[in-house]
């Protein structure tokens, strides 16, 4: 009895082991699926004063001047600034966020978001295979964030299997290592109790 106590003792331990792994693993994927590590940067110069950020979407951004033309910037194409008209088509960005909501994950601490927004805009742009997500901070030196998260279905998919796998192989070598050492130790006090 006590063998099978002793063993399944050990099943348990490992299993645990396992188990904090995946769990690991799980939150490790969702984490860098959310786009908690995207940092943000300052797009090109601005040429003249902002007012408000107007209207986002595809990866570019509209702004509205102070003297009132509209500029658009494609950060992507490297065409930025370009006296240009907001789109008025509703599915031109599909989902935009005005104000932000500064709770998302553009906006978590290790992502170094820009800070003394004067207007800030998120959007999100659904494509065939996946979607990206944008957001955009004009701040009061006239300055311009971007932060972008592209996710397509083969890098969702594959990090969904991926990170909690790993985390399920580094649970099982961490709970078999774990498990030899103590079982090293046990075996050692036992022959030492016995001299």
């Amino acid at each position: 009895m006590r063998i099978t106590t002793f063993f399944l003792d050990k099943i348990l331990q490992l299993a645990a082991f396992i188990l904090l792994g995946l769990v690991l693993g799980v939150l490790v994927w969702r984490v860098i699926d959310a786009g908690y590590f995207q940092q943000w940067r300052k797009l090109p110069i601005v040429p003249v004063k902002f007012g408000e950020l107007a209207m986002a979407g595809r990866g570019d951004i509209y702004a509205n001047a102070t003297d009132g033309k509209t500029y658009r910037c494609t950060s992507w194409k490297g065409e930025c600034w370009i006296q240009d008209q907001a789109p008025t088509d509703i599915h031109f960005a599909g989902e935009v966020t005005k104000p932000c909501n500064f709770s998302l994950p553009e906006f978590f601490f290790l992502a170094n978001p820009p800070i003394n927004s004067v207007s800030c805009i998120q959007a999100r742009t659904d494509y065939g295979d996946g979607f990206s997500k944008y957001a955009y901070v004009l701040d009061r030196s006239n300055d311009v964030w971007e932060w972008s998260h592209p996710v397509s279905a083969y890098s969702s998919y594959f990090m969904m299997f991926a990170f909690p796998g790993a985390g399920l192989l580094v649970g099982l070598v961490v709970g078999i290592v774990s498990l030899r050492h103590r079982g090293r130790n046990q075996m050692h006090r036992d022959s030492s109790r016995l001299t």
